[in-house]
């Protein structure tokens, strides 16, 4: 009897070490696996901020009228590195950088081009008449016009039909317009002319992300 009491005793405790065994065991698993998921997470993170860094930095560049390819080795070490392609898109510049880090990359895909920080949303020449204002035309910001002269005007016999001619200030013309209105014409005019880009490189103004694909 008594030995049928410790072989059952045995049992009952080797039973139990196991199962403890298996809980802390998968314990660990756990906590091994839920370690390497936040690595992974974290070095995805740190591989789409390089894609995002190479993109700004591809923005100094010195393209051709082809575009070109950028190889950024961002910290020295060969560890961190990033691919960027810019390429002419009308009057913005595409591009396209792709940074990896052992087996995981990240793709980012923007456009670039000047930002304008002027308010004036209409600037007529000096040698324009005034300004007339008709229908539900609608003006907001700052205009520059002849002599700041703003009227109501008809059209097909109806009037003006907001409170205000302009939502915003109204400047008087200029001799000359802006110099960023020159370089954005010369740009535009060796656009259609077949040359993309200036004879000097400007930087661009800012960088527009449209998406990050993560693989």
């Amino acid at each position: 009897m008594k030995e049928r009491i410790k072989a059952s005793a045995l049992l009952y405790a080797v039973t139990i070490a196991l199962l403890v065994g298996m809980v802390l065991g998968s314990m660990v698993l756990l906590t091994h696996f839920r370690g390497l998921h936040a690595e992974r997470w974290l070095v995805h993170e740190r591989v789409a901020s390089n894609a995002r860094s190479a993109s700004y930095a591809a923005l100094y560049g010195d393209p051709t009228n082809d575009g070109f390819d950028l190889h950024v080795d961002l910290f020295g070490d060969g560890s961190d590195s990033a691919e960027v392609r810019i390429t002419p898109w009308g009057g913005l510049d595409l591009i396209r950088s792709r940074a990896w880090h052992a087996d995981q990359q990240a793709t980012v895909t923007g456009y670039g081009g000047y930002q304008f920080r002027d308010d004036v949303v209409l600037d007529l020449a000096r040698t324009a008449g005034p300004l007339h204002l008709c229908g539900d035309a609608r003006l907001v910001g700052d205009v520059r016009v002849p002599m700041a002269d703003v009227r109501r005007g008809h059209i097909e016999g109806r009037p003006f039909t907001g409170d205000e001619l302009v939502h915003g200030r109204i400047l008087r013309s200029g001799e000359e317009h802006g110099t960023i209105r020159i370089n954005l014409a010369e740009r535009v005019q060796k656009l259609c002319g077949g040359s993309p880009w200036e004879e000097e490189n400007p930087s661009l103004g800012f960088f527009k992300m449209a998406y990050t694909d993560r693989t």
